[in-house]
């Protein structure tokens, strides 16, 4: 038997709880790799099972590619450890986004370097701003020759870079939209399912 654990980033924002829609995907626990006690390592330590961990990661930037298998391979002096993928930015993500209201931005955790981002507002046909490298200044410019925005945050929950960019002023009409959250909960227990 297999316990799914979801591993996320980590944050310092009260609001950055995981732990809501990785149980409702049926996780046994969330380990972090960031801003917490509770690392995969001292996960596996505690649950000492064979553990498939879904990264809660949806590019496949520094985090995905070298941080969650760091991880997993510290882990594994506590316990066997299968790394799922991670969410990505597929059709199921894209499933989970809301309907835009107004011009839409998708507004992402990864980097102004991030194709996989690009790649996806592009498909989408929306606009495209990275959180990380000047988000609000970037949505403020975007205000200024958009008279109404709908943020959709390609984001698993709250965190500082959203707050900050929800509490700025803009020039013009911007509407925000909850980050993923629990609309995330069956693509969690598909990628476990998968690998598995």
């Amino acid at each position: 038997m297999s316990a799914l654990v979801t591993l996320a980033h980590g944050s310092r924002h009260p609001g950055a709880d995981v732990a809501t829609l990785s149980f409702q995907a049926g996780a046994k626990a969330v380990a972090y790799l960031d801003f917490s006690e509770d690392t995969l390592a001292a996960v596996a330590k505690r649950l000492q099972e064979h553990l498939v961990v879904v990264p809660l990661l949806f590019s496949n930037a520094f985090h995905a590619r070298f941080d969650a298998p760091q991880a997993a391979r510290e882990a594994e002096a506590f316990a066997p450890i299968t790394l799922a993928r991670p969410l990505g930015m597929g059709q199921d993500i894209i499933a989970a986004l809301p309907e835009p209201q107004a011009t839409p931005v998708l507004f992402h955790v990864g980097s102004k370097r991030s194709t996989e981002a690009q790649a996806l507002a592009q498909h989408l046909g929306w606009l495209e701003v990275a959180a990380t490298q000047g988000g609000v200044a970037e949505l403020r410019a975007l205000s200024s020759t958009h008279p109404r925005l709908h943020v959709i945050p390609l984001f698993v929950t709250d965190g500082l870079l959203l707050a900050q960019a929800r509490e700025a002023d803009y020039p013009g009409e911007v509407i925000f939209d909850q980050p993923l959250g629990t609309k995330l909960s069956p693509i969690i227990r598909a990628r476990f399912e998968e690998a598995v």
